[in-house]
């Protein structure tokens, strides 16, 4: 899939775990020390910290906690470049891995380059979308994606225990990309 990686992290800081867990249930205490040790090693800053918090407290509700139910969050962050949005992201991915489910988040970037700094795939190459150019039109600028039913059925069997999908320099895609990643 691409998705899967081997977490590397600032001079190799490692997390203590913190959280007092029983069944499955941590005590709100735990979380915030927990959060509040992983912004302070990436060296957040306040907008980065909250944003890192709201997407950390999200997936810990949904996905170990269960409690929150509806729409997952749906988040974009935006910023010049330099300003901290991959890093942010970063710390996220710290998250879960201290949850043992960093394998449940996938990174895709539209270009090879900005999907190896996030250490993701390419979207199409992820997705398995395929791009060719209208041929009636001659406008070699034109591209059409396809995404065929098999490629679908084969694309939610490879992404069903994927929880966060992280999409970097989203700026750069058009409506009809991500209308096919919407698929």
């Amino acid at each position: 899939m691409g998705c899967l990686f081997t977490p590397s992290f600032p001079n190799n800081v490692q997390i203590p775990h913190v959280l007092v867990c029983h069944n499955h249930k941590c005590s709100d205490k735990g979380v915030d020390q927990l959060l509040e040790r992983i912004s302070e090693s990436y060296q957040l800053n306040r907008k980065q910290k909250m944003a890192f918090t709201i997407i950390s407290r999200s997936y810990i509700n949904r996905f170990l906690f269960g409690t929150e139910q509806g729409e997952p969050l749906k988040m974009l962050l935006t910023g010049p470049g330099g300003t901290g949005k991959t890093h942010t992201v970063k710390a996220v991915r710290e998250v879960m891995s201290h949850f043992g489910r960093e394998n449940r988040i996938c990174f895709l970037a539209p270009t090879g380059s900005a999907a190896s700094l996030i250490q993701g795939t390419t979207i199409h190459t992820g997705l398995g979308i395929a791009v060719g150019s209208k041929a009636n039109t001659g406008d070699r600028y034109d591209n059409v994606y396809s995404f065929s039913v098999t490629k679908r059925v084969e694309a939610r069997e490879e992404w069903k225990d994927v929880d966060i999908v992280m999409v970097d320099e989203v700026s750069l895609l058009g409506a009809q990309l991500l209308a096919k990643m919407d698929a």
